[in-house]
């Protein structure tokens, strides 16, 4: 053989190219895959379309994302999570609508689907079975008929977000379904993410993720033997509602709490006033059980008793209040300290046990430490 020939092709079995493929989870790297060979594209198209991930794009996208599936049905079989942001009502072209609800009744295979909106809108999801739907988000949806009906027709769904906030009255028969069996309707729920006045009242919840009225979770109690993952999410922070007084309910009331984390979601703003609260060292240790603890602040500061205030804005600062977090509690794995130092500037300090030091990083994402939805 010649010193300049070129070694035979190496050819992996299909098998070992879906290994590889399986350890994939950048849709980036799915297309280069894609591009590659004819072989690679037969093995990862399928893979990139089984979570679709539309949340934030153009409605041009969606349509394109549309158009494709609902040429090529084998794709929507494939298809087990879908997230997208639909326009405001105003602006939501009809046919679009109609677009969106061709090709979802066809994603018969569905686990997951999220909605997203920039204001509340009606229920805009199809009438039809999705047999394997375990997670349904839509946190902008009014709850409405429809929105009732589709539940109805889904007992397998087990983790639901419904809208946080509602001023409307609601529906008589919303209020038959927040007192219902689990026999009767969402035997298998076990998180719910949505309104203090949604709360399904007779269903063993192990997640509730909610924006309390009161500076309490007493309301909580009646989930006590089964609560494990408790989110508290509030516009604003203020004297009346400070950390360390949902903490000490909570640790009273919920025993059985291993995930715990107050956020707070407005931007605080030049003239907007700051609360001092006590540091969460001085409340986290009455949990008995507490793995996670997260507190995502924008308007408190944090004064422990006969020290001076602790300097958030500084590396230092937010690092040791994530430290003092961690070592005031035996059970506590790990602490995530989020502080917005200006209106520009945010971020976020992560304190784990076993661990060199804390970690900061730019910005404060939630969702991205979250323990509800894993």
């Amino acid at each position: 053989m010649s010193s300049t020939a070129h070694p035979p092709t190496q050819r992996f079995p299909n098998e070992v190219l879906s290994l590889i493929c399986e350890d994939v989870s950048s849709t980036e790297t799915f297309w280069a895959l894609c591009r590659t060979s004819r072989t690679l594209f037969v093995i990862a198209q399928p893979m990139l379309y089984r979570c679709v991930r539309l949340d934030g794009r153009r409605m041009s996208t969606v349509r394109n994302w549309s158009r494709t599936v609902s040429k090529y049905e084998y794709l929507a079989k494939c298809v087990q999570s879908l997230s997208l942001t639909l326009p405001e009502l105003a602006l939501l072209d009809p046919r679009d609508v109609q677009k969106v609800f061709t090709t979802l009744r066809k994603c018969v295979n569905l686990e997951e689907i999220e909605v997203w909106s920039s204001s509340p809108t009606p229920c805009l999801l199809p009438d039809a079975p999705f047999p394997r739907l375990t997670k349904l988000r839509t946190p902008h949806f009014r709850l409405d008929n429809d929105l009732h009906q589709f539940l109805r027709s889904h007992p397998t769904i087990r983790m639901l977000e419904l809208l946080p906030r509602t001023s409307d009255l609601i529906p008589e028969v919303w209020m038959t379904f927040f007192n219902s069996r689990p026999t009767e309707l969402l035997p298998g729920l076990v998180a719910f993410s949505g309104s203090e006045d949604t709360l399904p009242l007779n269903h063993g919840l192990q997640r509730i993720a909610f924006e309390p009225v009161s500076n309490n979770v007493v309301l909580l109690h009646g989930y006590a033997a089964t609560l494990t993952t408790l989110n508290i999410v509030l516009p604003r922070l203020d004297a009346s509602q400070v950390p360390s007084s949902f903490a000490s309910s909570a640790a009273t009331h919920l025993p059985a709490l291993v995930h715990f984390a107050i956020v707070e979601r407005q931007i605080r703003l030049p003239s907007d006033a700051v609360t001092v609260d006590q540091p969460p060292s001085a409340f986290v240790a009455p949990f008995s059980s507490l793995e996670t603890f997260t507190l995502m602040s924008r308007t408190i500061d944090f004064f422990p008793p006969g020290f001076a205030l602790y300097a958030c804005d500084t590396e230092e600062g937010i690092s040791d209040l994530a430290l003092g977090t961690l070592n005031a509690s035996a059970t506590l794995n790990r602490v995530v300290i989020g502080y917005q130092v200006s209106p520009n500037k945010e971020w976020t300090c992560t304190a784990t046990r076993g661990a060199a030091s804390t970690r900061l990083e730019k910005g404060m994402d939630f969702e991205a430490v979250s323990m509800f939805w894993v």
